[in-house]
């Protein structure tokens, strides 16, 4: 069993996404340094912009975590709005 799917298995959906997200794939664009998620959670105002160090630091270590949910949230949205019907086009 590939190592990825262990962690999907052992952990969950979410657990293993987040595994998966940690690792950089390429097919999606993700922040990868502190400075990097610290810009992306301004942006997508997660926190404001004078927070202590000890709060970036529980961004950082919580993104992959943090990223996993959301997409997973997404997912679950998508999945019941075919199911009702309400399919939507998705575009960014």
């Amino acid at each position: 069993m590939d190592e990825v799917g262990h962690e999907f298995k052992a952990k969950g959906m979410q657990g293993g996404l987040e595994y998966w997200l940690s690792g950089l794939p390429s097919c999606i664009n993700l922040p990868v340094y502190h400075s990097e998620i610290i810009e992306f959670a301004h942006k997508i105002g997660s926190i404001s912009e004078n927070v202590s160090e000890k709060y970036e630091e529980k961004i950082v270590s919580n993104f992959y975590r943090f990223m996993a949910s959301n997409i997973l949230q997404w997912h679950n949205k998508i999945l019941k709005d075919r199911a009702n019907g309400k399919e939507k086009e998705f575009t960014f």
